[in-house]
């Protein structure tokens, strides 16, 4: 009978150690996983900064451009007005 007991004190004492490696081992486990976590929303957040600088960028200059375009269209319309209002004798100049 002593053996049996001596026995189970052995087993529960090694069952206490696996269970303390095994919590041991979860913690480790959820400090990595959380350390992943942290380290993939720091990406994430300079990411989305990188993408919206370059969605400004792409703003202004599409605006820069669609105003050249604007006064590029006024210019080549006077020029248009100006050749229609000239003299006859000038429309034609191969005649």
């Amino acid at each position: 009978m002593q053996i049996l007991a001596a026995s189970n004190t052995v087993t529960n004492e090694r069952l206490a150690e696996l269970a303390e490696s095994f919590n041991e081992y979860q913690a480790q486990e959820r400090q990595r996983f959380t350390t992943m976590l942290e380290h993939m929303e720091s990406n994430r957040l300079q990411d989305s900064a990188l993408l919206s600088n370059a969605l400004a960028t792409v703003v202004k200059r599409t605006e820069e451009e669609m105003e050249r375009t604007k006064q590029d269209v006024v210019q080549l319309l006077s020029y248009t007005q100006a050749a229609d209002s000239a003299p006859d004798q000038f429309k034609d100049a191969n005649n």
